[in-house]
């Protein structure tokens, strides 16, 4: 079986990805995208999966925003980001546990990337009502520290 994504995905590039996540309150633009490395991207969309678990266990729309941002700015300058629905399917999970529609926090997310295929996935994604954790390979599973998802 396996692990739920707070022990299998590594954290310890979290602060990093927070860092880079601070440096977003200005705006993002293509430069600020184009500066990040490989590395980068890869602790961006480690800390935007992680979170939606943190997110649901605090029950916080904050959490679940930057979460989203992480992962979307992960998968910005991609040509194409369908391949990022998988992940995005736990934060439209994540916002409607936690009573949001996912639709406007998708948007208002994506609003904040510049132009291009990662604003466009979360901008179609957010507002489909087909998104379960079974149809994207996701399961709610309970740990003794709170709910998390696990890869089925």
């Amino acid at each position: 079986m396996a692990k739920p994504n707070l022990v299998r995905i590594p954290g310890d590039k979290d602060s990093l990805a927070e860092g880079i996540l601070r440096r977003t309150e200005g705006g993002i633009d293509q430069g600020l995208l184009a500066s990040l490395t490989d590395g980068d991207r890869r602790a961006l969309g480690r800390y935007g999966v992680r979170m939606a678990s943190v997110a649901l266990r605090h029950s916080s729309s904050a959490e679940l925003e930057k979460a989203l941002l992480a992962y979307g700015m992960s998968g910005a300058g991609r040509e194409d980001a369908r391949d990022m629905m998988v992940g995005m399917s736990l934060h439209h999970v994540v916002a409607q546990l936690i009573g949001l529609h996912p639709g406007p926090l998708f948007i208002k997310v994506a609003d904040r990337l510049p132009g291009g295929a990662a604003a466009n996935a979360l901008r179609q994604f957010g507002v489909r009502e087909d998104v379960s954790l079974t149809a994207f390979g996701w399961k709610l599973v309970d740990t003794p520290d709170g709910p998390d998802f696990c890869p089925v």
